[in-house]
């Protein structure tokens, strides 16, 4: 069993962490959390499907009845008691019984889709795929319909929405969609990069924060008519070897996570950042925060690395 490795729990903002191996393998990466209220959702690299959790993440259950045992599972959206499964080679899954059983909702979808991205609208989702395209569905995920392309050579991240406007990360900077995701521009006035590798993206309130794999961390709070630099106060050394690779939030406070292992918090926006677990060399593959507690699915480099 590798101890550096799994899926880790802090219920003290991230300041001390513990293993959670009830009812998990011994090895293997975490890809992606869901949390739909009190459960927590989790997939895995290796051939285990999704794993789920009632009781804070204590006890775990496999939950992957309906699936296929090749499926990798890279993101989850929550919509009420619905969960929506995005996988690497074989379009969404849902569940409407908090993973009991499970029903492949591809009518619509291209043959062997990639879905990498959710984003959730009043009344539709919408889904990212590898290839840049973006579908959407009205009625819960029975059908699907193309209805837009982001732009060519690029595909989205991560989704954000902001009001009624759509923020999607990308490996070429960030695109907006004001009509529900059926036609998008590109964010032309970060004071950045022409066009910044986005590595995260999230939506705080009227905020949005977004990294980029080397110019640190901006924010809009004007839906993207503006952006400033919000990362002044986190360590020097943190674009020059690490970039902060996922955000998660609660209440007022969003946490920054970076790639080794280092957490960061703010409860102002991102005026003030507070460095609350120093890493070493940890990879952190997945983030999330339900209720006060967080959750974090670690890839350890080297075994010094968690103390």
């Amino acid at each position: 069993m590798n101890e550096y490795s799994g899926v880790f729990r802090s219920t003290d903002n991230g300041a001390n962490w513990t293993r959670l191996n009830n009812g998990l393998p011994d090895n293997g990466s975490v890809l992606a959390f869901g949390v739909s209220e009190s459960t927590i959702f989790m997939s895995m690299h290796i051939e285990e499907g999704i794993f789920c959790s009632s009781d804070n993440g204590t006890t775990w259950s496999k939950v992957n009845t309906g699936m296929n045992k090749d499926d990798r599972f890279v993101t989850f959206a929550v919509n009420g008691n619905t969960i929506f499964a995005g996988t690497g080679f074989n379009g969404v899954y849902r569940t409407e019984n908090r993973g009991n059983t499970w029903t492949r909702v591809g009518n619509g979808l291209s043959e062997d889709e990639c879905i990498i991205a959710f984003a959730q609208l009043e009344g539709t989702i919408l889904a990212g795929s590898s290839e840049g395209d973006v579908y959407c569905s009205s009625d819960n995920g029975d059908r699907w319909d193309k209805i837009s392309k982001i732009a060519e050579h690029t595909n989205p991240l991560g989704f954000a929405v902001n009001g009624t406007t759509i923020f999607a990360g990308t490996a070429s900077g960030v695109y907006i969609s004001m009509d529900q995701g059926n036609t998008w521009t590109i964010v032309k006035n970060l004071p950045s990069n022409e066009s910044p590798y986005i590595e995260s993206i999230t939506s705080r309130g009227m905020n949005v924060f977004i990294s980029t794999s080397h110019d640190g961390v901006f924010r809009s709070s004007d839906q993207g008519i503006t952006w400033i630099k919000v990362d002044n106060v986190l360590p020097p050394w943190l674009n020059e070897r690490e970039f902060i690779r996922s955000f998660a939030g609660s209440g007022p406070t969003v946490y920054a996570v970076g790639g080794l292992g280092n957490i960061f918090s703010s409860a102002d926006n991102g005026e003030k950042w507070r460095h609350v677990y120093k890493g070493k060399d940890i990879l952190i593959s997945a983030f999330a925060v339900s209720g006060t507690t967080l959750f974090a699915g670690w890839d350890s480099l080297n075994e010094d690395s968690v103390r």
